[in-house]
């Protein structure tokens, strides 16, 4: 290995020691997950002055837009575990022209997504119930926040192409960089400056708030590239338009698509669970999106882990090292359920502290800790659903992952919401009830597919 390839690669996956290997990859992953919950602190921080319906008008964007940005995420995806399985194969060259038909690809095919819901957007936005002063809101946020969804896919085809090779820190600093972008774009844009009587910029409100979000990921984006081009990785990505090669292509949709598919699953269940609170009314939906704010807090390390898996089962598979996969999946499981542990007797008995940051409406408060009181007994099932899955998908069985999920939240946890909310009688309640039960049974589900070990025959 070149000395380029050791100052930029810190974590030694296929011969490190598993725990410490684990974590120095995984926590400046866990601070890139985290930087994202406090942008979005920020924007409900100084969204909340505009009242319940801006809360509740982004939390519907969030769903909306997580839902748009997971639609073009499975080529990213793809493209991640195809480079950590020649990484372990010690295939650098391949890997680079990889990286690079992803970065060409993924601006493509977000820009073609980002001009077809901005067209549906009149027929989207009814189908969630959104209405009253929610729906002026949502009108006003979501057309700009979706303008600069390209530059935010092309961030994640970055840190993710980065992340394949061994190189963790890559996204902490472009995320780094997004942070503080909107947190200087956000309060300017949103409530405007005026000096002495003059009013030299002018309160964009809502829409600022998409503004700002906007800009911070086209300066963040540029900072990444920069990074990529002056050699941040094993390989120096050198960016030219490459032509599209079929077999690589196929091998890249054959991930990437069930992925997609799969993180829509989540989105669409994440908008079914936000449409049934706005049926409980806007109160419910904004001590839901408060509470939400909290489990992304929870389930920030939790992705980070998973999404660590993923690296070490492409890198391990291709080094032909399975076992090295399977000491990887036990330590990072018995580790993180300790840390949700500790993290849902906090959400469990603080709840209420963190709520007060947002709002000081009495129902909404009460809400949103009876939400997170409920969501805290989730925790340790979700990191089982989650790595597990991980572990099936970065082995590039992503249609197996899929599958799973899908049967986990349209067949396990919307059912029971709806049952338990519309048709008995625990109300809003019903939905947490519901949620909490869907990861239970999926936790039990995706471990016995993960033992199965059906997913090693998988090609890649």
């Amino acid at each position: 290995m070149s000395g380029k390839a050791q100052s930029t690669t810190r974590n030694d996956i296929l011969h490190g020691a598993i725990t410490p290997t684990l974590w120095s990859f995984t926590t400046p992953l866990v601070f890139s997950f985290l930087l994202t919950i406090v942008y979005s602190w920020i924007d409900t921080y100084f969204i909340s002055h505009l009242g319940a319906s801006a809360i509740a008008a982004i939390g519907i964007s969030e769903q909306l837009n997580y839902f748009i940005f997971t639609a073009g995420s499975g080529f990213t995806i793809g493209t991640g575990i195809i480079i950590a399985r020649r990484m372990g194969e010690g295939n650098e060259k391949e890997a680079e022209a990889v990286a690079v038909e992803g970065l060409a690809g993924v601006l493509f095919m977000s820009g073609v997504l980002v001009l077809t819901v901005q067209c549906a957007l009149p027929f989207l936005l009814p189908l969630v119930g959104v209405r009253g002063q929610t729906l002026v809101y949502v009108h006003e946020y979501l057309p700009v926040l979706l303008a600069g969804l390209p530059f935010s896919n092309l961030i994640y085809q970055m840190n993710v192409t980065a992340r394949a090779t061994g190189n963790s820190g890559f996204a902490m600093r472009t995320l780094v960089a997004f942070t503080v972008f909107n947190l200087v774009f956000a309060p300017v844009l949103i409530f405007g400056v005026r000096i002495a009587s003059v009013q030299v910029i002018p309160a964009l409100g809502m829409f600022g708030a998409g503004l700002a979000t906007t800009l911070a990921n086209v300066g963040a984006a540029y900072l990444g590239m920069y990074m990529l081009v002056r050699g941040a990785t094993r390989f120096r990505v050198r960016w030219k338009l490459p032509l599209p090669r079929p077999q690589t292509t196929r091998a890249i949709l054959s991930i990437g698509i069930p992925s997609s598919l799969q993180y829509l699953a989540v989105g669409a269940s994440r908008a079914l669970s936000m449409t049934l609170h706005n049926g409980f009314g806007t109160t419910a939906a904004a001590a839901y999106t408060l509470g939400l704010r909290l489990d992304f807090f929870v389930f920030m390390p939790i992705f980070a882990m998973g999404v660590a898996m993923e690296t070490f089962t492409g890198q391990c598979l291709g080094a032909r090292n399975v076992e090295r996969v399977f000491k990887f999946f036990r330590a990072a499981t018995v580790q993180m359920i300790i840390v949700v542990v500790i993290l849902g007797l906090a959400v469990f008995l603080g709840g209420e502290y963190f709520a007060q940051l947002f709002t000081r409406d009495e129902n909404v408060l009460h809400g949103a800790v009876a939400y997170m009181r409920v969501s805290a007994l989730s925790y340790p099932w979700f990191v089982v659903l989650i790595l597990a899955l991980r572990v099936i998908s970065g082995a590039g069985d992503a249609k197996r992952s899929m599958v799973l999920m899908v049967v986990v939240l349209f067949a396990v946890q919307a059912p029971t919401m709806l049952i338990l909310s519309r048709w008995m009688t625990f109300g809003v309640h019903g939905i947490w009830y519901g949620i909490l039960i869907g990861y239970i049974l999926g936790a039990a589900l995706a471990y016995w597919q993960l033992s199965a070990k059906k997913w090693l025959a998988k090609q890649v």
